[in-house]
């Protein structure tokens, strides 16, 4: 009497081990796509800290100019190339979801006129008719 496996068997291994495979695969690419989003959220996050870190800045000539500025129309916005130039931001870092380096993109500083305090939004790449909060230094 042989001992061994048939060829029904053999293929069926194959089959399940393949079926393991692709889901193991898709759940891996899932995962990582949810992470590349995760860290673009989290580099918008570090990118609004930082234009409130510059807005915040001790530097009276910063201060006053934002103030001014945002005293005309309560809405001024830093571009990402004006945290670059105050070394913030590296002018390197790239969208995780695209791989592209980021530019063209900024935060919008919103002075809140009842309260005068101000609030900050990440913009991508939009074409809105905002003054510069750094316009005029």
């Amino acid at each position: 009497m042989k001992k061994g496996y048939t060829l029904v068997e053999l293929l069926a291994v194959i089959v399940i081990l393949a079926i393991v495979l692709g889901l193991v695969t898709m759940s891996a690419i899932s995962y990582f796509n949810r992470r590349k989003v995760v860290d673009y959220e989290n580099t918008k996050k570090i990118i609004v800290s930082n234009a409130k870190v510059l807005v915040e800045s001790t530097s009276k000539e910063i201060s006053k100019t934002v103030d001014k500025n945002l005293t005309t129309s309560n809405v001024c916005r830093l571009n990402y190339s004006d945290l670059v130039a105050y070394n913030l931001v590296d002018k390197d870092t790239k969208n995780p979801t695209t791989g592209q380096v980021i530019s063209g993109t900024y935060v919008k500083v919103i002075l809140n006129t009842t309260t005068y305090e101000y609030s900050y939004e990440y913009v991508d790449n939009a074409n809105e008719n905002i003054i510069d909060c750094l316009s005029g230094m």
